[in-house]
């Protein structure tokens, strides 16, 4: 009987929301035997590691930030688990985080088997704590505590742990897990992407009870496009069924073979979904599902959260389906149409027609709508993190007209121009979803002078550190938190010219030798936080001291006793 023994180092407690893996080990056991076969890899989760986390396994984001990300080292570990059975301590916490971080990286998720051996030793071993360290020391495999941990370290031991039990009690393990049951190959609120239902199942589903009420969906006319729009509704609601968040909801559908295109507005949010397959299109207005009635159906969405996702989504889906038009119905997407032969007279009467109406144009959509009275279709691509329409085409019978063709680009015109900020009402599209006006979010406020732009209880702090209420040793270094400030995102040029006028720069720099490339700009903003330049020489010293000392401490404990 092959196992695998797995356990994680991670970012937090929580991959739901966002935490990652930052280092992966495990080992191999043949009949319960270790075979001496292991596999390791640190990890660049892309995610701040929380201070609670880098207290137990003293993994930083400096050290992790040149590791290689989940999605390059997945094939590896699905090749060293192979289809053997895998064992964790506390195996709920290890098999959600994987399985987070297949999802996370676009990964189709795999099914694991996973057994939790915290019950096989309560039911084999008697120990004052089922701790994976307590239990270790009860069975002698440890000989005394330790300081940091690490996944590997932590694999291995819990092989050495199920080799104790098996060398005392022969055929115990095989014999608890014929009488027990593995974990759900998928984390709590997850479920497996619905099969594509056949025609005759999808013809008119009933919707969901948590979806809004259905609404036209297509022409009532029996053509192929309506059957296709049919089945693609009978996804979208099985598909929305029980997902808590827009990532497992759009992991069923494109498993499924829908694309899908979540469209952000002004305010960040999630402003609706169009829903596709090469032979049908529509947006989820068409049965009840605009952006809030995804929310109120269950989905959760939250723009910093799943940016990734949905540009990946987006990706897909117009290189199926086409550009999305924005000037007509705002906010949809047609499948991408034959190119019709171009002549030059009809390049030349479009030009003149686009040539005429830009004068009297106040925005990109007032001449959108300008041209459509004379025939002319335009497509843009936007782009939503500025909230602006980045380039615009011309389309009409016979030609295909870029806006550069006619002087008309984002650098040609006012911002203005481009912004999707508009004062139009709310209004109904023709696919029964609402329109409604965009609102641009409000720029940061920059800090101007030392001591502004700071989180809550972080003045007070820096004001009982200056004066010495506080003192910088290794009890405090790691407790000393700012969050992420105004002063987060400022370059470190930026930074030296505000601290001009408060410190001469030659002493800063002078008194900051000492520290890397990277602690120095963080000392340049804790400096512009407020703390006393020396306070923060001691304060970054100190702590890669104490980072040191933990990692030192480590490999010590890991060295075999001769």
């Amino acid at each position: 009987m092959r196992l695998i023994a797995i356990d994680t180092e991670t970012t937090g407690a929580s991959p739901a929301r966002g935490d990652r893996c930052v280092e992966i080990g495990a080992v191999e056991l043949i009949d319960g035997r270790l075979t001496g076969r292991t596999f390791q890899t640190y990890l660049n989760p892309d995610h701040p590691v929380a201070w609670q986390a880098q207290r137990v396994h003293g993994l930083t984001n400096r050290f992790l930030a040149d590791k290689p990300r989940f999605a390059e080292i997945a094939p590896d570990l699905l090749d060293f688990i192979g289809d053997a059975t895998c064992l964790a301590h506390n195996a709920r916490f290890d098999r959600d985080m994987l399985l987070y971080d297949f999802r996370h990286a676009g990964l189709p998720v795999p099914t694991l088997r996973f057994f939790d051996t915290i019950p096989f030793a309560q039911a084999r071993v008697r120990t004052p704590s089922y701790r994976l360290d307590q239990l270790a020391l009860t069975l002698g495999v440890l000989k005394k505590g330790r300081g940091l941990h690490g996944a590997l370290e932590d694999a291995e031991i819990l092989g050495r742990v199920v080799e104790a039990i098996e060398t005392r009690q022969p055929g115990a393990l095989a014999a608890w897990m014929r009488g027990s049951a593995p974990l759900s190959p998928l984390p709590k609120g997850w479920q497996a992407p619905p099969a594509p239902p056949t025609r005759l199942a999808a013809a008119r589903p009933e919707p969901s009870e948590r979806a809004a009420p259905p609404g036209p969906t297509a022409p009532q006319a029996a053509s192929e496009e309506a059957r296709e729009a049919d089945r693609i509704a009978a996804l979208v609601r099985a598909a929305l069924d029980g997902a808590p968040d827009l990532a497992l909801f759009a992991e069923r559908l494109t498993s499924a073979g829908v694309l899908m295109r979540p469209v952000i507005n002004g305010e960040l949010a999630l402003h609706g979904v169009r829903f596709s397959t090469p032979r049908a299109s529509f947006t989820g207005g068409a049965i009840g599902l605009t952006g809030p009635a995804l929310e109120r159906a269950g989905p959760a969405y939250r723009h910093p959260e799943h940016a990734g996702l949905v540009a990946r989504l987006v990706a897909a889906h117009d290189a199926v389906m086409g550009p999305v038009t924005a000037l007509k119905g705002r906010f949809t997407a047609t499948p991408a149409s034959p190119i019709p032969p171009q002549t030059d007279e009809a390049r030349r009467r479009v030009h003149a027609l686009i040539t005429e109406a830009i004068p009297g144009a106040t925005t990109v959509f007032d001449l959108a709508a300008r041209l459509e009275k004379v025939g002319i279709r335009a497509e843009t691509r936007i782009d939503t993190k500025r909230m602006r329409v980045s380039s615009v085409l011309f389309i009409s019978e016979g030609a295909r007209v870029p806006g550069s063709a006619v002087g008309l680009g984002p650098k040609d015109r006012t911002p203005d121009f481009w912004s999707l900020a508009t004062p139009e009402p709310v209004r109904m599209a023709p696919d029964g979803s609402l329109i409604a006006p965009i609102e641009l979010c409000p720029k940061p406020v920059t800090p101007t002078r030392i001591g502004e732009g700071l989180n809550p209880g972080v003045a007070e702090l820096i004001a009982d550190l200056n004066r010495g209420a506080c003192e910088i040793g290794p009890e405090t270094v790691l407790r000393i938190r700012s969050g992420r400030d105004a002063w987060s995102g400022f370059p470190e040029a930026a930074l030296r010219e505000l601290l001009a006028g408060a410190h001469p720069l030659e002493e800063l720099d002078a008194l900051f030798t000492p520290l890397t490339g990277q602690d120095r700009g963080s000392a340049l903003r804790w400096v512009c936080r407020g703390l006393d330049p020396q306070l923060t020489l001691a304060f970054h010293q100190t702590r890669q001291l104490v980072y040191e000392a933990r990692n030192a401490e480590r490999a010590q404990d890991a060295t075999p006793e001769p």
